[in-house]
């Protein structure tokens, strides 16, 4: 053994942590923090050393990705908070549904329709999240609730809600609610403002885009021929498959 004092031993093994996210530069292993600032994340790798710009850029993008999807999930109803791509189970019948919310990227428009229990809100959900993580501002609109809170402003209960800070919406069960004139222009002028300002919109919906933009539209073609032209401008996939909430 050694006598010299200054001498401490062999060097402890370095701890890498999994869950925190891999170097942004080299995707080296992260080094076991705490990560409450974007500053506290380390790696095994000279990325700080050699390339410190890009190094602490990608630092800043990984801190925003990780403040927005937990912002996301924290506004989602409680039964899909915990909805991810990678836990939605592909079958032959779903799998062209999943590759479109893999690929799907900001400004583009997807609409999932398919009978109850497929999954189309779990699949929403995910993709909104996977951008989220990329450090985009994500929001999960439910077309009741939308229509609940805007009828509440009008009745005095405060002001109408404001979504359009969001760059990804989702907006869930389009074309349930009972049409009405009023119904179909603020469901429109959020769809529009979507489609006018380059945003990701995802719809999901127990109908095909034509029959959803009749039933919101009553029996205003001309509406309805209107909100079929920007319901069915991307990606519109059926969602297959069982009903997974009577399966489980």
């Amino acid at each position: 053994m050694r006598s010299d004092p200054f001498w401490e031993g062999p060097a402890s093994p370095v701890e890498h942590d999994p869950s925190l996210p891999p170097c942004p530069v080299c995707g080296a292993a992260a080094l076991k923090s705490s990560y409450r600032f974007a500053e506290d994340l380390s790696h095994d790798c000279e990325c700080l050393v050699s390339q410190e710009a890009a190094y602490y850029r990608g630092l800043k993008d990984l801190w925003r990705g990780r403040v927005e999807s937990e912002r996301f999930v924290a506004a989602l109803p409680p039964r899909y908070r915990s909805c991810r791509l990678e836990g939605y189970l592909p079958t032959p019948a779903n799998q062209e549904a999943l590759n479109a919310c893999r690929e799907l990227r900001m400004g583009d428009f997807l609409y999932l329709h398919g009978r109850p229990g497929r999954g189309k809100t779990h699949l929403a959900v995910g993709a909104a999240y996977r951008l989220a993580r990329q450090g985009y501002r994500a929001l999960f609109v439910g077309e009741a609730a939308y229509m609940e809170e805007i009828y509440r402003s009008f009745r005095g209960g405060g002001e109408p809600p404001d979504y359009t800070w969001a760059e990804v919406l989702v907006l869930d069960d389009f074309g349930k609610i009972k049409p009405s004139d009023f119904a179909y222009q603020s469901l429109y002028a959020l769809i529009e403002h979507a489609n006018a300002h380059c945003k990701t919109l995802i719809v999901t919906s127990n109908y095909e885009p034509g029959t959803a933009a009749c039933r919101v539209s009553g029996s205003n073609d001309e509406a309805a021929e209107a909100l079929l032209s920007r319901l069915a401008q991307g990606y519109v996939v059926e969602v297959r498959g069982e009903d997974q909430r009577i399966k489980n």
